[in-house]
């Protein structure tokens, strides 16, 4: 009797064990699961990919463990299939519904505009601030396509000028310091630009139809898309964009129809070549700019003489133009053993300069010692790796947007110039050679130089 009682009594607090057991694994589970976004990695991030695979989602070959461009592209089509935010981010209600948790709802509320996340700094952040809310801030800046760069959760420069050009962006004053009112605007699903895309009317009516488009009148287009066209997307309407990006010389890469990083990149380099804020959606100015027989070119009307996708041949451009031309371009048509003439924007300075080499942008050296006298004047008499803003005047005369820093190091092949080494110039779309990654602050430089004229 004494031992079938005993019996009794463990298997009761076995049961009652795996029972708790559940439970508790259960609250774990609904509790606050971990967000994802952009740039994480861990096997979190491994799992998240391969419940996407499974739903034909994740489309790389591979589970990575790094949540990167693909990963969030992905994360986007599932949030659209399922009428949700699609800001990319892998949050509570995004991981509800992915892996069919259904009390996960109750535990953790999300904002009110549909996100995952709200950012809540708990001081104002500028610069020279370290911590979580600073790479918070990196990330979601670089979501919004603002930030170029490493999440390190270090404010500094690239950091302060991303939060300027977001607070331009959606006219807050450009100060640099993420107080309230910053934080406000970055919670919200999009940013809206001045000029740009992105309005209320857009928004609603999507595009407007041919006959009240006024941008559209009197231009024969085959380039008609029914919808914003922005990143996340998938169709004809994405492959014929990026068709027209290519042929204009914005797109590098492979023309699949989805609306990618690299798309979205060669939107935005579209839209500042031809005075459009540069938020990389496609609406209606956009498109008109896309359907016009060529891109605008600063001090001239848009003609076909001055199409940036003709550029091979550069017989009808006059040579007051100042072009923003793509990088795949420039190489051409600045080519290695060439020389060329630099006018800095600021100083007005001008020097000559010879193309050594240079895969992902020019490496140049300046011509003769005096050359090299003018350049280090331009820089205060101390050699740095400052960007200015600069014209590169071609010897056909081509006039050229561009950016260069000041700083000899490298080999050379002029030895009596007085400058030990080359120095770095970057156009539209060039990249670090170290990297392999586009530099923001060149790019930046490269704008001002095409604005300044």
């Amino acid at each position: 009797m004494g031992g079938s009682y005993n019996k009794k009594c463990a298997t009761a607090i076995t049961i009652l064990g795996i029972s708790g057991m559940l439970l508790c694994s259960n609250t774990a589970l609904a509790a606050s699961p971990q967000i994802l976004r952009l740039g994480d990695k861990g096997t979190e991030v491994v799992k998240l990919q391969k419940q996407l695979k499974e739903l034909g989602l994740f489309k790389y070959h591979e589970f990575t463990g790094y949540y990167g461009l693909i990963t969030k592209d992905a994360v986007i089509s599932f949030q659209k299939s399922k009428g949700l935010n699609p800001d990319g981010i892998a949050g509570p209600k995004t991981m509800a519904i992915l892996y069919g948790i259904d009390n996960i709802s109750s535990q953790k509320p999300v904002s009110n505009n549909g996100q995952d996340s709200v950012f809540k700094p708990v001081q104002l952040l500028k610069s020279g601030l370290v911590g979580n809310d600073v790479k918070t801030l990196q990330t979601i800046l670089k979501e919004k396509g603002f930030l170029i760069g490493n999440i390190d959760g270090i404010f500094g420069s690239k950091t302060e000028q991303a939060v300027k050009q977001f607070q331009s962006s959606v006219g807050i004053a450009a100060d640099g310091i993420v107080g309230p009112h910053t934080a406000s605007a970055l919670n919200t699903t999009s940013t809206t630009s001045r000029g740009s895309d992105r309005s209320d009317n857009t928004n609603k009516k999507e595009m407007p139809n041919k006959n009240t488009d006024s941008s559209n009148k009197g231009q024969d287009s085959d380039f008609k898309p029914s919808r914003l066209l922005k990143s996340g997307l998938v169709g004809n309407d994405v492959k014929t964009l990026q068709t027209i990006l290519k042929e204009k010389g914005f797109l590098i890469g492979n023309i699949d129809d989805i609306f990618g990083s690299k798309t979205g990149q060669a939107v935005k380099q579209f839209q500042s070549s031809v005075g459009i804020a540069a938020d990389g959606i496609v609406g209606p100015h956009t498109v008109s700019a896309l359907n016009a027989k060529s891109t605008t070119s600063r001090g001239s009307d848009r003609t076909d003489n001055n199409a940036s996708d003709k550029m091979e041949s550069n017989d009808n451009i006059p040579a007051s133009q100042i072009q923003m031309l793509h990088w795949d371009k420039v190489d051409k048509l600045f080519p290695r053993g060439s020389t060329a003439k630099i006018k800095d924007v600021d100083t007005g300075k001008t020097f000559s300069i010879y193309r050594m080499g240079g895969i992902l942008h020019a490496d140049v050296e300046p011509l003769t010692s005096q050359d090299t006298y003018i350049m280090k004047e331009i820089y205060g008499g101390n050699w740095s790796w400052s960007r200015r803003a600069i014209i590169i005047e071609t010897a056909s005369g081509l006039k050229i947007a561009a950016s260069m820093n000041g700083m000899p190091h490298g080999s050379q092949t002029i030895y009596n110039n007085e400058f030990n080494g080359q120095f770095c110039v970057h156009f539209l779309g060039s990249k670090v050679h170290q990297s392999n990654k586009i530099d923001g602050e060149h790019q930046a430089m490269v704008y001002k130089a095409f604005n300044s004229y």
